[in-house]
């Protein structure tokens, strides 16, 4: 696995970036997250900023890690920062409840 340092950056990102997830969550049930647009949007950002770093990384640490779901991690920062129209609520939710602490804890 590459540690070069641009690695090691975008992984502090991703992990800060991560952290700010959790910190918004907290106490968050799925009824406020899909009324509250301040949280969603807050939380929106930082999985753009989760994605925008995983795309950083170089191939050879992605390809060292292939558990982790890069195409869609990044495929969702292209979501949320090209095509917001299409971005569902819902969906977010899922992604910064279930999987982003999953995610957290594999980096």
């Amino acid at each position: 696995m590459s540690f070069e340092p641009s690695n090691h950056a975008h992984l502090h990102t991703m992990r800060r970036a991560l952290e700010r997830i959790a910190r918004q969550m907290d106490g968050v049930d799925e009824a406020r997250f899909l009324t509250d647009l301040y949280v969603a949007d807050a939380v929106a950002l930082q999985l753009s900023v989760v994605g925008e770093a995983a795309r950083r990384l170089t191939p050879a640490f992605k390809a060292a890690c292939p558990t982790i779901p890069w195409r869609r991690i990044i495929a969702l920062r292209n979501l949320i920062a090209h095509e917001y129209e299409r971005l569902e609520p819902a969906r977010i939710w899922v992604v910064s409840s279930e999987y982003a602490p999953d995610l957290a804890r594999q980096l």
